[in-house]
């Protein structure tokens, strides 16, 4: 299966979202770094995949700002 931009876009939308409303503070830090582990995970897999891949763009979209 060839991984497009669209495919890109669905994942960084579903991990942007995936963030905890109603937490504890101790919890809401512990699920962010999950999170932010996933999201790199996530970079550099289609990094890999996709030479093209723009990896901060990606990473704003999800949330995340360096």
């Amino acid at each position: 299966m060839k991984v497009t931009k669209q495919h890109f876009e669905l994942v960084a939308r579903i991990l942007h979202a995936a963030y905890p409303i109603e937490a504890t503070d101790i919890t809401k830090a512990v699920i962010e770094d999950t999170r932010r582990g996933i999201v790199y995970d996530f970079a550099n897999a289609f990094a890999e995949e996709n030479p093209r891949f723009d990896r901060d763009r990606f990473l704003r979209a999800c949330g995340i700002e360096e």
